[in-house]
């Protein structure tokens, strides 16, 4: 108990066994615990952001990965990271019974909202949806050569047409 204690506390994430690495073993990891199939797109090459950009993406991950597999009811989650002309793009989808923007207004949706203001601070951006067919898609980006900044969080909600 005490060493999921500190996992939970000080996981270990990209310095330990790089973004990818820590993002497979976490989400293999969980899905086989919550028994969700799991589909996995990752990038072999390094991302090109600096080591906060890919700690909020691997937090942001975490937060949505444990949503899916406390709240989804899903059968499926598919995760993947691409690398787009300026930003890196996390996308975690499942077919759960998906979110409703009130949802995102709990207080038990904390780590989405810790999640998107991370991501704030990196040039990024937090959006989830709604699948019209069930299910949830949170997406989440990263600036590349983004410049610390302060502001609003970056975090909306809508429903996916």
């Amino acid at each position: 108990e005490l060493r999921a204690a500190i996992f939970e506390i000080l996981p270990p994430g990209t310095a330990e066994l790089g973004f990818a690495g820590a993002l497979e073993r976490y989400a293999s990891e969980t899905a086989a615990a919550s028994g969700l199939q799991l589909t996995l797109s990752l990038p072999d090459a390094p991302l090109p952001v600096p080591d906060a950009a890919l700690e909020a993406l691997y937090l942001t991950a975490r937060a949505g990965i444990d949503n899916v597999a406390g709240h989804a009811h899903a059968r499926h989650m598919s995760i993947s990271v691409e690398c787009r002309a300026a930003e890196i793009v996390l996308t975690i989808a499942d077919d759960g019974v998906g979110i409703r923007t009130a949802d995102l207004a709990k207080d038990n949706a904390l780590g989405l909202f810790a999640s998107s203001e991370r991501l704030a601070s990196c040039g990024g951006h937090l959006h989830i949806d709604a699948r019209p067919e069930g299910g949830t898609v949170l997406e989440a980006s990263v600036a590349v050569g983004y410049q610390e900044r302060s502001g609003k969080s970056g975090m909306s909600a809508g429903r996916a047409a």
